[in-house]
């Protein structure tokens, strides 16, 4: 869920998008966008980019990237609010080999060489954030139960495991 003053978006795991205008009101209008992402991208984070204008949506399953789906990577789209479309395009890919080593160099080294880059569920963005002061995305997976500090491009930064427990 992301809201933008009276307005409130939602996302749907199969990539479908709904824009509630005026949540508020006891029978809000709806409208319904649907995206080029689908199931198989297993949709589940959502945020709006106040800087750019647009919505960022992060995906558990790897991108198309052409006709391939790198197991290395995790996208993240951009919902251009004025042009109402998904870029076709990622806004930014989080690269699972960058992050082992950040892993392994940091204070979880043993987290680190048990993380398996194509490993399906070693890492699934479940919602994501915008720093408001230094543009950094922040990405929480419970699958892989981590918390990744990523620059504007998905380049990682930091990561941090998460307490078992709550997830």
């Amino acid at each position: 869920l992301a809201v933008i003053g009276d307005t409130a978006y939602a996302l749907r795991s199969d990539g479908v998008l709904y824009r509630l205008n005026n949540f508020r009101d006891p029978q809000p209008e709806a409208e319904v966008f649907r995206t080029f992402l689908s199931e198989e991208d297993d949709t589940e984070g959502l945020t709006y980019d106040s800087a750019g204008k647009q919505l960022l949506i992060a995906c558990k399953e790897p991108p198309r990237l052409g006709d391939k789906r790198p197991k290395d990577k995790r996208g993240i789209y951009a919902f251009n609010l004025a042009s109402q479309q998904l870029m076709q395009q990622p806004f930014a890919l989080v690269n699972m080999i960058e992050l082992k080593k950040i892993l392994q160099q940091g204070p979880y080294p043993r987290l680190g060489s048990e993380f398996e880059v194509d490993k399906k569920g070693s890492f699934k963005p479940s919602d994501l954030a915008i720093n408001p002061l230094t543009k950094e995305i922040y990405v929480i997976a419970s699958k892989g139960q981590l918390l990744v500090v990523c620059d504007p491009k998905g380049k990682v930064l930091a990561a941090h495991p998460l307490p078992r427990n709550p997830f």
